[in-house]
């Protein structure tokens, strides 16, 4: 059978490993990479630390749910959009410590790994947008389900040890009154994040993403 067509995670929609590996660790949810064993107290201690990077902090929020461990406050720690195209499918994401990633239809990869002033400016609206969403979405109840087919999309906000997502045709989300602002800033952060301005001293890791 293809990979690409794998019915559970980790998905493999691009056919390249650092695509793929890069889509599939956005969204923390391979317990693989929960690491050596930690206790509840050191878990909490994670989640609580701001100056920690996103992804681990999930990966903890994970952790904590697995135990079976209370998780407290749920805060929004990232949104990722995916669009599907014809045999393919687009990646916008933006987590809370401002970083930010963009995988084109044919696996390129582009991550923001330095954020400054110049970048919140398109990943804060973002998140701010995914905030008035998230209370008004679902937390998901089954695990990660494929990326969306052509003309589809999804919105899936991580929150915690929760998903909370959106899905259904572009132009219905588009129209939508929380998921139309997700995908209007999603839209000018992937259009800033390939833009030019590369040339400009931010901090990207670059796979083999070109314009």
């Amino acid at each position: 059978m293809d990979p690409r067509n794998h019915t559970a995670p980790p998905y493999l929609p691009f056919g390249t490993k650092e695509a793929d590996h890069v889509y599939n660790e956005l969204f923390a949810d391979n317990a693989e990479n929960f690491g050596a064993s930690q206790d509840v107290v050191q878990l909490h201690g994670i989640v609580d630390n701001p100056d920690l990077s996103t992804p681990r902090r999930l990966l903890a929020y994970k952790q904590l749910a697995a135990e079976g461990a209370a998780v407290g406050a749920r805060e929004l720690l990232g949104v990722i959009v995916e669009i599907g195209m014809d045999g393919a499918v687009e990646i916008v994401a933006a987590l809370e410590d401002g970083t930010a990633t963009v995988i084109s239809p044919k696996g390129k990869v582009l991550q923001l790994t330095d954020p400054d002033e110049i970048s919140d400016e398109y990943v804060d609206p973002l998140l701010d947008a995914a905030i008035v969403a998230v209370n008004k979405w679902p937390a998901q109840k089954m695990p990660r389900q494929r990326p969306p087919s052509e003309g589809s999309a999804r919105i899936s906000l991580l929150v915690a040890d929760k998903v909370h997502t959106r899905e259904g045709s572009f132009m219905e989300l588009e129209e939508d009154a929380t998921a139309g602002p997700v995908l209007e800033h999603a839209a000018s952060l992937l259009q800033w994040l390939t833009s030019d301005h590369r040339q400009t001293p931010h901090s990207f890791d670059m796979f083999c993403f070109q314009s």
